[in-house]
This record gives structure tokens, sequence and C-alpha cells, in this order.
């Protein structure tokens, strides 16, 4: 794998997603699951590598990261 400017973060970014949509399906809201560890800091996370990448990924949008946090809340709380 050749290894670009941003690479780590780019992936990085990718798996936050993963754990994201995994937190909100199969794994029923268990924080266990997030890189982050907990909603606030996973959320935060996702938006510190966003804004320091210089070209926005097609597959991730900032109004995304705002709904996962929003869903991951609410799914939190139950």
């Amino acid at each position: 794998m050749i290894s670009t400017p941003y690479s780590f973060e780019y992936q990085l970014l990718d798996r936050c997603k993963s754990d994201c949509e995994y937190f909100l399906g199969a794994g029923n809201g268990m924080v266990k699951y997030l890189w982050g560890g907990n909603v606030v800091d996973h959320i935060a996370k996702m938006r510190e590598l966003y804004a320091l990448l210089p070209e926005k990924p097609e597959w991730l949008t900032l109004e995304k990261i705002n709904e996962y946090e929003t869903q991951m809340k609410a799914k939190a709380a139950r």
C-alpha cells in the first residue's frame, strides 16, 4: 500500500465511520465498540479529522457526522 499525505487520517476517519454504523446497528449502542471510547469523544475525533483533511472524502460529510452524533446520543440514552 502506498502511503500518501493524510492516508492515516483518512483511514482512521473511515474506521470511525464504520464504528458509528456498527454502534447504531449490530453493536446495539454499546460504547465499547467505539474507537473514541464514548460518543462525545468519538464524534469530536471525527470532526477533528474531517477539519484536518485538505480534500474532503466523498463518502462522508460534516452533515453525516452531525447525524451520527444525534442518532448515537439518542441510542446511548436508552
